[in-house]
């Protein structure tokens, strides 16, 4: 597996994928051999002909995995909105 650059912290993720399927009728391509090798989705999709954008920001941003995350999530959102 290729080695991630230690300046760039790793925060990939396919935007709006359940979107794209939905309103382009594309149906979720197979994962390639490249992409179980590297285990990034994002390989996928660009060896299935899909452009992929990336832009650099500022904040790490926040991950939802499990029930605690989705309140942390929740009260993170509530607080901004107060602010």
């Amino acid at each position: 597996k290729a080695e991630a650059d230690p300046l760039v912290p790793d925060h990939g993720q396919v935007k709006d994928r359940r979107n794209l399927q939905m309103t382009a009728g594309v149906e979720r391509p197979v994962p390639s051999e490249l992409e179980i090798q590297e285990s990034l989705e994002q390989l996928r999709w660009i060896e299935n002909g899909y452009s992929i954008a990336v832009q650099l920001v500022e904040s790490k941003g926040i991950t939802v995995d499990t029930a605690e995350d989705l309140q942390a999530a929740r009260a993170e959102a509530r607080d901004r909105e107060q602010a």
